[in-house]
């Protein structure tokens, strides 16, 4: 009874750090993710093609095939345009409708990332690796934004988790695992074959420690049901419904990925390019990364070759792939935040006091740095910088002066053994960042959106019409199809443009600032055209000067 008594207030205790630390990270993201959402217009290309493929599933009733100006849409699966619009029918065709989700993908990710840590490493670690992850650049860009690659991340986050929980357990129970294949469906429901990066790694963790057998104590044919029962009902329906989905996606997309890059790819092929994507995606924490890999010398245990088995998971064949973008390896920081907040929990119970070097270098290296970018940028910043970003050379050096500063507080504190100190400035440093890009510069980056051009044309055209666009709609005017609602007609080539605008009935164009540079090079082409209207990096062009009296009707069939 006694032994029962002293280890009860303990057990408390524990419950209610975990409770603390629970709440502590629900406000934080909450703050990171979620807070002034709708502070900036949907950014054109990504944003405003997701976001329309969104609104149209909503407005046409279609939750099967997902659409984009009329026309399906393969490049991504439907599991987060599902939650978006999900969103959308209850606060409405809103910004913050169609990022809401990808805040609470974020949290969830941050939340499995914490009860990981805690059953890899302990408590504090647990609570650190979810600080890191919450904190980092990257993870709080994508937790902000109408993009795919948060719920995978989440996703395939979670069932790695139930995957260690079962694992820790010597799977005695089903639940885990089960738990681990739904999440393992969802991460394939969100990315396609990407999704199958859990198993992925569960195959290596096992095959590193020696222990194929265990697959079998995991259910494997259950599993693979379940994760079946998840996953592939959608892809069934789609390829019931459409002919082409399984050449356009499987094939094209997805193996062409692997084989060859598209034009948006092209300067991305470089093998140390996710080297560079991870250094600045995980600001400010990269400078814990050295750290990091010193935690690892003295023998790895189960736990770190488990999260070196998701690094390399994610990292190698996302190199060794031709097309590289640097959302795709996203995944990857759950672990690498783990692996910090391992390291930083050493220092913190002095397993490992050579780690203050460690930490403090990198953290007055980059303070250093972002000192000597406040003096380069204003001699180098090109002249148009606020027109293609928003904001000018100013506001970017305000950043890097935070950025300084808080790696500077975050390197004396390490070198004076302050762990805590070290923690709270980074991490600081990136909610003082959040808060200038929502209270400042996000509103700032509005001209690069089509929305105000969108809002001016509407009224310009016949109901239902579409919106002429020269070239194509992604990137010039996919987000003005959310906003108006309307569908988007292609002219994509210089002669078809010419020959629209000599319709002996007026048209309208919309394009944007780099392709009117083109068409005033045009002899054939400006002379016809008359500026109606401008709105930031957007303009409307007319075969007719001055604005039309009645709205104008548009020849869908003009070839």
């Amino acid at each position: 009874m006694a032994g029962s008594a002293r280890g009860l207030p303990e057990a408390q205790q524990r419950a209610r750090e975990r409770t603390r630390h629970g709440l502590a990270l629900l406000v934080l993201c909450l703050g990171l993710f979620a807070v002034g959402l709708g502070a900036r217009y949907l950014w054109d290309k990504d944003e405003g093609v997701h976001a329309t493929i969104v609104r149209e599933m909503v407005e046409h009733g279609d939750w099967v095939t997902p659409r984009f100006n009329g026309e399906p849409f393969y490049d991504k699966p439907v599991l987060f345009t599902w939650l978006a619009a999900g969103s959308m029918l209850l606060l409405g065709p809103t910004e913050i409708a169609v990022r809401l989700p990808a805040a609470l993908c974020g949290l969830a990710g941050v939340l499995a990332t914490w009860l990981l840590g805690r059953w890899l490493f302990g408590t504090r670690a647990g609570f650190l690796g979810a600080l890191v992850l919450a904190t980092s650049f990257q993870y709080i860009v994508l937790s902000r934004i109408v993009m795919h690659d948060i719920a995978l991340c989440a996703a395939s986050t979670w069932a790695l988790a139930l995957f260690w929980l079962g694992y820790r357990e010597g799977g005695r129970r089903a639940a885990p695992f089960l738990g681990f294949a739904v999440a393992s469906g969802l991460a394939v429901l969100a990315k396609g074959p990407v999704g199958l990066l859990p198993p992925l790694v569960v195959v290596l963790f096992l095959a590193w420690e020696r222990r194929p057998a265990f697959l079998l104590r995991m259910r494997p044919l259950l599993c693979a049901a379940v994760m079946l029962a998840v996953a592939a009902p959608w892809y069934v329906l789609m390829l019931l419904h459409n002919d082409d989905y399984a050449s356009s996606f499987l094939l094209r997309k997805v193996a062409g990925s692997v084989v060859h890059s598209d034009e948006s790819t092209q300067k991305a092929k470089a093998l140390y390019y996710y080297g560079v994507v991870i250094a600045v995606g995980l600001l400010p924490w990269t400078v814990g990364l050295p750290a990091a890999v010193m935690s690892l010398r003295g023998g790895l245990r189960a736990e770190t070759r488990f999260l070196l088995a998701w690094v390399a998971a994610v990292f190698v064949p996302f190199t060794l792939a031709t097309a590289k973008l640097a959302t795709y390896v996203l995944p990857l920081f759950p672990p690498l935040a783990l692996l910090v907040a391992y390291a930083l929990d050493q220092e913190w119970s002095r397993q490992h006091t050579t780690h203050r070097r460690l930490l403090a270098g990198p953290a007055l290296a980059i303070a250093v740095l972002a000192v000597a970018a406040l003096v380069v940028a204003p001699l180098v910043a090109p002249a148009d910088l606020e027109v293609r970003i928003g904001f000018g050379v100013g506001w970017a050096c305000l950043a890097a002066g935070l950025l300084a500063a808080g790696a500077g507080v975050a390197g004396a504190s390490a070198l004076r053994g302050r762990p805590r100190g070290f923690v709270v400035a980074l991490s600081g440093t990136s909610v003082a960042l959040v808060a200038v890009w929502v209270g400042v510069l996000a509103p700032r980056t509005n001209d690069l959106s089509s929305r105000s051009i969108a809002l001016a044309v509407d009224p310009l055209l016949a109901p239902g019409a579409p919106v002429p666009v020269y070239q194509v709609a992604t990137g010039v005017f996919d987000a003005g199809l959310f906003y108006t609602g309307r569908t988007a007609l292609e002219l994509q080539r210089p002669l078809r443009l010419r020959r629209y605008l000599r319709s002996p009935d007026r048209v309208l164009v919309v394009t944007d600032r780099q392709h009117e540079e083109e068409l005033r090079e045009r002899s054939d082409i400006w002379p016809l055209v008359h500026v109606l209207q401008r709105e930031g990096n957007r303009l409307v062009l007319s075969n007719r000067p001055g604005l039309p009296e009645a709205p104008v009707a548009v020849r869908i069939d003009e070839p």
